[in-house]
């Protein structure tokens, strides 16, 4: 809808930070769903994908194979059942998920053989490695029980042989998150562990994430803003630095932020982190690259401006590279995507055209997203701002920032005049995070600038007092 936002971000050490260009973009029309299920990537690189009317009555669905040029080979149609996610089992056969069981189907759609499941719940379908997939009950759906909402068992492990074929082949068993937790997305780790998000006993204004790994786990809870902030999406993946980052989108009084944060595999706490972008990002979905994670969201203007599908890079220790938006003339929205081979994506979206009201799905290919990085920076702090919380404050908000070494540093507040108002740090400060509380009791209303000065680094943001 805009002219393509590009951002690139400092860093340390010597990267070429090429944003991807957009290869082909394919819109299936509302003829073929309305509301998005899935994507994934076939062995020979065509990509299957997944979507679903609910109303009018009966539901329908409908699968797509897609070549790498983005041409349709075969639409089929499924009258009656909602498919709500869809995976390559194998060069042959298909599982797909609908609500009430798991279906095999044929490399083009037919359908072999389907596990029943007594369920009437929402899931998804997470592929794992070796023909393993996690599926669970996703956040759209509360069981209530006893005139109180709560998750139901939280993780269901699939398995399939291993050239993926159906029947008495495919075994399950469940493991239940204390607390029944919701499913939102699941990593394996090594020796079998595997690590899942979602939130906890369906209290959004909490983020659990359990690590299951022979008969021993750990949990992890995360909340923002007292307590007050709602969990939108939640999203794991492993980096190449061995490490687990979890991506939390929040929000906070109409305004959305998305947390990262970063665990050893004995659940350690290593650093967190705050997305920067030029707009409002809505997380979508998160894979892991070669050379370190790619995050998919909707770039969010604010008013009538729409929306674009937004990637946000993080290298291979988890520090934004780049930012980049896909825009055209209508409002674009993402929903998943896939890494092919030489690292380009098929993203998953819908799109609204200029002027029009019916939501279709949505197909862009991108150039390839990996990028030449030097050598591994490791995963101590760097320099950083965030924004100010809340902004806009009255009478005081909190600015949290990190340091990367032991040096000099200065936090100061100005008004647009350039007078200085506050300095809220000026000290020897060792590597780490840290907060400062700006109070704007005796100040005017209006915009005020706070600058963060560590060695040769400097980072400035704004911040409005709303009295």
């Amino acid at each position: 809808m805009r002219t393509a936002v590009t951002l690139g971000l400092i860093c340390c050490c010597a990267v070429c930070c090429a944003q991807p260009d957009t290869l082909w973009t394919r819109v299936l029309g509302d003829s073929v769903g309305t509301s998005l299920g899935s994507i994934d990537c076939a062995p020979n690189g065509d990509v299957i994908i997944a979507t679903h009317r609910v109303a009018p009555d009966p539901e329908q669905s409908w699968l797509a194979r897609v070549d790498p040029s983005g041409n349709v080979v075969w639409l089929r149609h499924y009258a009656g059942v909602r498919i709500l996610d869809v995976r390559a089992l194998s060069s042959n056969n298909l599982v797909a998920l609908a609500s009430g069981s798991i279906r095999i189907l044929t490399g083009d759609g037919d359908s072999l053989d389907t596990h029943s499941d007594e369920s009437p719940f929402q899931y998804l379908l997470i592929r794992g490695a070796h023909n393993n997939f996690y599926t669970g009950f996703r956040t759209s759906y509360v069981y209530w029980r006893n005139g109180s909402p709560h998750g139901v068992m939280g993780i269901f492990p699939i398995e399939a042989d291993s050239m993926g074929m159906p029947g008495n082949q495919w075994t399950g068993g469940s493991e239940n998150c204390e607390g029944e937790t919701l499913l939102q997305d699941v990593q394996e780790g090594p020796g079998g562990s595997y690590t899942a998000v979602g939130p906890h006993e369906c209290d959004y204004y909490y983020l659990r994430a359990r690590h299951t790994e022979q008969g021993h786990w750990w949990n992890h809870e995360f909340s923002w803003n007292g307590g007050n902030g709602w969990l939108v999406e939640s999203a794991i993946e492993r980096l190449p630095s061995e490490v687990t980052v979890i991506a939390a989108d929040v929000t906070f009084e109409g305004t959305d932020s998305v947390h990262l944060y970063f665990l050893q595999d004995d659940g350690t706490l290593l650093r967190t982190a705050d997305v920067q972008s030029p707009f409002s990002f809505h997380l979508a979905d998160m894979k892991a690259v070669p050379d370190g994670c790619v995050l998919l969201g909707t770039a969010h203007y604010g008013g009538d401006a729409g929306t674009d599908i937004a990637i946000i890079k993080l290298d291979a220790s988890g520090y934004q590279e780049w930012t980049t938006t896909f825009g055209g003339d209508g409002s674009e929205s993402a929903s998943e995507l896939v890494i092919h081979s030489d690292g380009a994506c098929t993203i998953l979206g819908s799109i609204v055209p200029a002027g029009g009201s019916t939501q279709s799905p949505y197909l862009l290919r991108t150039g390839s997203v990996l990028t030449s990085v030097g050598k591994n920076r490791g995963l101590s702090p760097r320099f950083s701002l965030s924004p100010a919380f809340p902004n806009p404050f009255n009478p005081s908000t909190e600015i949290r920032f990190e340091v990367g070494r032991t040096e000099q540093v200065k936090l100061t507040v100005f008004d647009l005049l350039g007078r200085e108002v506050a300095v809220l740090a000026d000290e020897t400060m060792s590597a780490g995070s840290y907060a400062r509380t700006f109070d704007g009791h005796g100040l005017a209303s209006g915009m005020y600038l706070y600058r963060l000065e560590a060695g040769e680094e400097v980072q400035t943001r704004k911040m409005v007092l709303l009295k």
